[in-house]
């Protein structure tokens, strides 16, 4: 079942897909959380690349694409420095002698510090199903964490990006970490929050109780 909503960006017209979570961009459907394309770039090599499924050019800080055909120069999508300077101090957090007091880091040390030393940290839109999410990450990608516009500049009910990225870090490892049973969802973000709480002392409401926080 499809529908079409009115979006700013471009004055396009998108249609979503409730089924497949997917954006239609006139040409062909773009899914969020990969951050590429479902079909093959209709025009092959003509579009001077070889990968007919990325989208923008794996660089949606400076393009968009409004019709699925042609990546074209864009406003920023996030704030690349408040970006980089959240990846720096994550890095800086995890090699810290904080991290050792941190239990949550402890129990998922060699996951977040094989996700800090070597990250894959990209703007994306927040997903259809959570329009004010801060940041989110790829089931397909383990290791892309996305950030999404108000998670980059700590906007709308979001704390310093340095937190949200470490949060979905915390999702990632918990998630894809097949030793354990799956968690339930408030006892996932009770570590994904607590992490940013022993850490820095952020969100330390949110760990001790997520369904303050919208869970």
């Amino acid at each position: 079942m499809k529908s079409e909503r009115e979006t700013t960006e471009s004055s396009r017209l998108e249609s979503s897909s409730s089924e497949t979570d997917a954006y239609y961009y006139r040409a062909r459907y773009y899914d969020a959380s990969p951050g590429r394309f479902l079909t093959e770039d209709p025009v092959g090599f003509l579009s001077g690349g070889i990968n007919f499924y990325e989208y923008v050019e794996n660089s949606p800080l400076s393009f968009t694409d409004p019709n699925g055909l042609q990546a074209q120069p864009g406003g920023a999508c996030c704030d690349d420095k408040k970006l980089k300077r959240g990846i720096k101090q994550v890095q800086d957090a995890f090699a810290n002698a904080a991290a050792t007091k941190s239990a949550i880091f402890q129990k998922y040390a060699k996951c977040l510090q094989k996700l800090a030393n070597d990250p894959d940290v990209k703007c994306g839109p927040p997903p259809k199903n959570q329009p004010t999410a801060c940041g989110y990450h790829s089931p397909l990608s383990p290791s892309t964490t996305f950030i999404t516009p108000n998670g980059s500049t700590g906007q709308g009910g979001c704390g310093p990006t340095k937190g949200t990225i470490a949060h979905e870090m915390v999702h990632s490892c918990i998630q894809n970490d097949l030793a354990q049973p799956p968690m339930n969802t408030i006892d996932e973000e009770k570590q994904a929050y607590g992490i940013e709480c022993q850490l820095w002392g952020l969100a330390c409401n949110c760990a001790r109780d997520p369904k303050k926080c919208g869970y």
